[in-house]
């Protein structure tokens, strides 16, 4: 059986990133800062996420985009249109 592919969604805060890991169902939360964003990187690196998609919010996600491509993890911003 073919293992099936790792997705992570985290939502952006300015205080917090919350993450869910897809198809695990693991929910975490780490603070929007330096420290918070390395321990992130490190939980998701072993996990080797088909992608990994973050919320565009007024640049509040750009330092951990930044750290996510430099981890070589597969970062996508995504663009929340409201109704």
């Amino acid at each position: 059986m073919e293992p099936q592919e790792i997705n992570v969604g985290i939502d952006t805060g300015s205080k917090q990133l919350d993450i869910f890991v897809r198809p695990t169902g693991q929910f975490f939360s780490v603070t929007n800062d330096k420290n918070g964003i390395k321990h992130d990187i490190k939980r998701l690196q072993p996990l080797k996420p088909k992608r990994v998609l973050i919320e565009s919010t007024e640049r509040l996600e750009l330092e951990f985009v930044c750290a996510a491509h430099k981890a070589e993890l597969p970062i996508i911003v995504c663009n929340i249109i409201p109704n």
